[in-house]
């Protein structure tokens, strides 16, 4: 299927990887996690990489990506509604105890070990998709969250602009998901709002969903080429569906429906065991699909998510063990462990497969690293990228 389209794009170019395909690990270890599309793309790298839809190559992503920081208050809607209540309760007559309640829910609600790693240095890490999380606060600020409030959403996504902005080899996939804060936020009008907030500050790196039909996700050259190198899944209001094509006054949806394009999986796993248990099954299934339907994974990004889930004996346990017995203590340590857990599951279970498909992790600061232009690439990015270079760039 893609023959035609490779001769198209490179013709006669006898060109070929700069070392054997074994060396992909060496080779992306030395690639910088600002430009690494870039380099993917280099003359005599690999030639097929930049031309097939980014749904079908390797996108290193971060779970929770707007919760680097959460410096609250709560979010509604995103906990129990007597955990909620019992919050409200303990803000108005015992402060202190509020406090350390909120204390606990940022230990198990920040993804990533420095607040200042926000989404910027995290596409500076190399990260390419992002899962963010949106929450109506009282004030009608659109705000990251998770369980806590984050910093104001329109902040969020001038990291992403202005990261488009001073490199145009690359391209970020943006997951936006409604989830929570007051009980208007999931209203037409207030989703509205968002919609208008994302175009306002990312319009002109926005690739809108395609009109009549043919939504095959763009590649990476599509989108260099067009100057539009921002993909945004998030999906219309309730009970809203503007489609691409529509007519009338009314505009249509202009980001890529996250329930069209996504599919999404999910461990809620606390033991690495079962999350790799999940993911392999999710990884076999995904793989299956696409091998039956070849155009499957043409529309449709594959979403793995590696991480570990603060289940309630987790939390529990965190309450009642004096500090220096708790372990783990935090969700990045449960980062931690998941993350090096995946080089032997990628290994295993992602060396045959036909996939590409986006891999989020929590966590992803490079350990003693700082997080400017010159930032490396994480170990589990590298993991992913060199295992996926190594199938593909032959």
């Amino acid at each position: 299927m893609l023959g035609w389209v490779f001769a198209l794009m490179w013709g006669t170019c006898e060109c070929r990887p700069l070392r054997a395909s074994g060396d992909w690990a060496g080779i992306v270890s030395e690639w910088q996690g600002a430009s690494w599309m870039e380099s993917m793309s280099a003359p005599g790298a690999c030639p097929l990489w930049p031309i097939l839809p980014l749904s079908r190559v390797a996108l290193p992503g971060s779970h929770d990506s707007g919760a680097y920081a959460l410096p609250g208050p709560l979010a509604g809607g995103l906990l129990p509604a007597d955990v909620q209540e019992l919050y409200q309760v303990l803000r108005r007559v015992a402060p202190g105890d509020a406090e350390e309640l909120d204390a606990l829910l940022r230990r198990w609600g920040v993804t990533q070990r420095s607040p200042t790693f926000d989404v910027g240095a995290q596409l500076r890490a190399g990260i390419r998709y992002l899962d963010l999380r949106a929450c109506l606060d009282e004030s009608g600020v659109w705000r990251g969250c998770h369980a806590l409030y984050g910093d104001p959403f329109q902040e969020i996504l001038q990291s992403v602009a202005s990261f488009l902005d001073e490199h145009r080899g690359e391209a970020v996939v943006v997951e936006v998901a409604v989830v929570g804060g007051v009980p208007q936020a999931g209203s037409k009008k207030s989703v509205g709002k968002l919609e208008h907030l994302i175009v306002q500050i990312l319009g002109d790196h926005i690739h809108e969903r395609p009109t009549g039909g043919g939504e095959v996700v763009p590649s990476l050259a599509a989108l260099v080429a067009s100057g539009r190198r921002c993909v945004i899944l998030m999906d219309p209001p309730p009970g809203e569906h503007r489609e691409a094509d529509a007519g009338g006054p009314q505009q249509p949806w202009p980001f890529w429906p996250v329930y069209e394009h996504v599919v999404n999986t999910w461990p809620d796993a606390g033991d690495v065991q079962s999350m790799v248990t999940f993911n392999t099954e999710a990884v076999n299934d995904f793989d299956r699909r696409s091998t039956a339907n070849e155009s499957f994974a043409d529309r449709k990004f594959f979403k793995l998510t590696f991480v570990l889930t603060a289940t309630g004996p987790v939390v529990v346990d965190d309450l009642v063990r004096p500090r220096d017995e708790r372990i783990p203590h935090t969700l990045v340590d449960l980062a931690d462990a998941a993350n090096a857990a995946y080089g032997a599951f990628a290994d295993k279970h992602l060396r045959n497969v036909r996939l590409g498909g986006a891999v989020l992790f929590d966590n992803i600061h490079p350990e003693g690293e700082e997080s400017g232009q010159g930032a490396p690439l994480h170990p589990v990015v590298r993991q992913l990228l060199g295992l996926h270079a190594s199938r593909l760039c032959v």
